[in-house]
């Protein structure tokens, strides 16, 4: 097992323990997973799924690249679904942790962590891993209108 692997198991069990450990409304946390799910496929499915499928296929040198994967779909797609679910959640205690009570708050909020903190992996990712440019603006809509929406629904049913 290497340490990065290790590493992340940790911060993943410490993150599991504290969602369980804290008394929290699971609705909304439930809904911006489903709302999380829902973007996704459109973004990768109907809007851009043609383009993100043709530059994965190129970029990963087969058009088998999912099949000769190490992880099957079943297991990649059960894990978006359990760090989507993180990702409301962690939104949520940072909503709770600051007071933001108001659609608006919440749409600056959101604005500050995709700014803050997803922006700026997205571009260094890119830089790094040098594909496509259009599949780093994919993702930063998708994920830009992730936050907006998991900000809003928490704030406009809170998780605390």
């Amino acid at each position: 097992m290497s340490w990065s692997f290790f590493s992340l198991f940790l911060c993943c069990l410490a993150a599991i323990t504290n969602m369980l450990l804290t008394p929290i409304n699971p609705i909304p946390i439930v809904i911006s997973t489903v709302v999380q799910q829902v973007l996704g496929f459109a973004f990768y499915g109907p809007f851009f799924g043609k383009y993100w499928l043709a530059t994965m296929e190129k970029d990963k040198g087969s058009p088998r690249w999912m099949e000769e994967s190490q992880f099957s779909l079943i297991s990649v797609l059960g894990s978006e679904v359990i760090f989507s679910y993180a990702r409301a959640h962690a939104i949520a205690l940072i909503l709770a942790a600051m007071k933001v009570d108001s659609p608006e708050a919440a749409a600056l909020t959101a604005f500050y962590i995709f700014a803050g903190i997803t922006l700026p992996q997205i571009v260094s990712d890119a830089n790094w891993e040098a594909r496509p440019a259009l599949l780093p603006v994919i993702k930063s809509l998708r994920l830009g209108l992730v936050t907006l929406f998991i900000c809003e629904i928490c704030v406009l049913w809170p998780a605390y």
